[in-house]
């Protein structure tokens, strides 16, 4: 009997995961931002994995020019959600490094444009769970749903001040293609999160147009 009682519970607990796996699967891996990101590609550049675990380890790839500003200047402000984050800049398409960098801060994705410039520049952030410890970036893109149209992103690049103005908010599908969203002939900016926090089930997107 007590056998029996094992093996069902074993079972109800089984079926208890699968069925609620999308409200759960954060707690096994909450940080997806970084994979499934080939779809914003616009051309192909070479993947290197670099093993990056601690900020310092990211610093000693410069001489690989991974990096295009080493400086801690470059950096995002939204007053309406309290985010000031650093955002790092890299010339390589590498989910590693991806996850690596979004402990640390905000993410330029490589082959967008650069802040100020004509096209669609997009900026990666993390999203956590309801509850989860607030520790590195892991939560900086939580809020991204209470911007509204009109609402200032503010954008240090290079020691100049962009500032940018929200038009729509939106979300895709997990891998969808964004190539008909895209801007390239007005100056864009795309902030791209997990949706819901720390699910990876859709994205959304913030779109905001340079003033």
């Amino acid at each position: 009997m007590r056998r029996l009682l094992k093996y069902f519970l074993i079972l109800s607990a089984i079926f208890l995961i699968i069925f609620n796996w999308r409200y759960i699967d954060w707690f096994f891996n909450y940080n997806t931002i970084g994979e499934n990101i080939s779809y914003f590609t616009r051309k192909t550049i070479g993947q290197n994995d670099v093993s990056i675990n601690t900020a310092s380890d990211f610093l000693a790839t410069t001489s690989k020019s991974i990096v295009i500003d080493k400086t801690k200047s470059n950096r995002i402000l939204i007053a309406k959600i309290g985010v000031n984050a650093p955002i790092s800049f890299i010339q390589l398409n590498s989910q590693k490094i991806f996850a690596s960098l979004l402990k640390f801060g905000v993410l330029h994705y490589p082959n967008s444009v650069l802040p100020g410039e004509v096209g669609t520049a997009i900026i990666l952030g993390h999203s956590a769970p309801p509850g989860w410890p607030k520790i590195n970036y892991d939560s900086v893109f939580n809020n991204l749903k209470d911007l509204k149209p009109r609402d200032e992103i503010l954008i240090n690049f290079n020691g100049q001040n962009f500032k940018y103005l929200i038009k729509k908010t939106f979300w895709v599908k997990k891998g969808g293609d964004l190539t008909p969203y895209l801007t390239f002939n007005k100056s864009m900016l795309f902030l791209i999160s997990c949706w819901p926090p720390g699910h990876n089930v859709e994205r959304i997107i913030v779109e905001a147009e340079l003033e």
